[in-house]
């Protein structure tokens, strides 16, 4: 089994995985109207580009201290 490292992919998955889990759990809970499904899913974003942003930042910093 091949295992993809790169970031970019990783994030993808990982909010789509974010917003399918939320979303399902908010429809077992009956909080399944439109616009509580929506600040799920704007909130698996919003999460995950906080994220690549550190991860970014700290891969800049690090090549910027090794030269």
């Amino acid at each position: 089994m091949k295992i993809d490292r790169n970031i970019d992919n990783y994030i993808i998955t990982h909010i789509n995985m974010l917003i399918n889990i939320s979303t399902a759990i908010c429809m077992q809970i009956e909080w399944n109207t439109d616009k509580t499904l929506e600040k799920f899913v704007y909130a698996a974003y919003l999460k995950d580009m906080a994220m690549k942003l550190l991860y970014y930042k700290k891969k800049h910093f690090l090549r910027s201290t090794t030269k």
